[in-house]
């Protein structure tokens, strides 16, 4: 990571994204049909937070 931490933010949207896309899949190859629709809403939902928040980190 820099040393600003611009890219903390994208990353962790990435991964949230790649992480609902990933578990909703796995659901509905498993006919897990809601445990795919929570996943696609909370991890969507969180992904879209996140993409909100102010894109500098301070650790």
């Amino acid at each position: 990571m820099d040393s600003t931490g611009a890219s903390y933010q994208e990353d962790v949207v990435e991964f949230t994204v790649r992480a609902c896309a990933a578990t909703t899949v796995l659901g509905l190859l498993l006919r897990g049909w809601v445990t795919a629709a929570s996943q696609a809403a909370l991890l969507g939902g969180n992904a879209l937070f996140l993409a909100s928040l102010p894109t500098y980190w301070n650790p």
